[in-house]
C-alpha cells in the first residue's frame, strides 16, 4: 500500500473530534471518568479501562461530536452527554 492509498483511506473516514476540541462539559466529564483510583478513593467510571479502550471510546464519541459539528448541530454550552438525544441518534444522515 502506498502513502497515497493511506491518505485516501483516511479522507473517507469520519473525522473524530479530539478530546481537547469537545465541548467543555463533555471534556471535563471524560477527564473525571478516566481518573485513576487510589487506595481509599475510587476512580472514575472509565478508570479501570486499558488506555487503548479509553482511546477507542473517546474516538467513537468524538466521531459523533464531529458529525454534529459538521452538520451544524453541535451545542457547546450544554451539560455533558446532552448531545446524545433520541431524535439525533435516529435521524437519517444526509450528505450535507
Amino acid at each position: 500500500m502506498t502513502s497515497a492509498d493511506t491518505l485516501a483511506d483516511r479522507s473517507k473516514r469520519p473525522r473524530s473530534l479530539p478530546v481537547q476540541e469537545w465541548p467543555e462539559a463533555d471534556g471535563q466529564a471524560w477527564k473525571d471518568a478516566c481518573r485513576a483510583g487510589s487506595r481509599l478513593r475510587p476512580g472514575g467510571a472509565a478508570g479501570y479501562l486499558a488506555p487503548v479502550s479509553r482511546d477507542d471510546f473517546a474516538n467513537r464519541y468524538g466521531s459523533f461530536l464531529g458529525f454534529l459539528q459538521r452538520s451544524g448541530r453541535l451545542e457547546r454550552d450544554v451539560a455533558a452527554a446532552t448531545q446524545v438525544r433520541h431524535q439525533r441518534t435516529l435521524r437519517p444522515i444526509s450528505p450535507n
